[in-house]
C-alpha cells in the first residue's frame, strides 16, 4: 500500500505543475483554478505553439477542489513535519 505521505507529495507536485501552467508560479495554488482557465493557458502556451500539451491528472485537481486550500495545507503540513 502506498502511504498517505506519498499520495500527498504526488498531489502537491501536480498542483504546482497546474499552477505553473496557469500562473507561471511553481507553488501550490491558493485557490481553485477553473478548468477553462487551465485549458486556455494550455492552448496559449502549448497547443498553439507546437501542438503539445502538458499532462495533468484530474485526481489531484479533484482532491484540491474538494478539500480546498486550507484543508489541503494541513495535509501537506503533515508530511513536512
Amino acid at each position: 500500500m502506498i502511504p498517505k505521505s506519498k499520495w500527498i507529495q504526488i498531489i502537491i507536485e501536480h498542483l504546482k505543475k497546474m499552477n505553473y501552467i496557469v500562473n507561471d508560479n511553481y507553488t501550490i495554488p491558493t485557490s481553485i483554478i477553473p478548468q477553462i482557465e487551465i485549458f486556455v493557458k494550455q492552448l496559449e502556451k502549448h497547443i498553439n505553439i507546437d501542438e503539445t500539451v502538458a499532462v495533468l491528472s484530474a485526481f489531484p485537481i479533484f482532491i484540491f477542489d474538494y478539500y480546498g486550500f486550507e484543508k489541503f495545507r494541513t495535509f501537506s503540513n503533515e508530511i513536512e513535519d
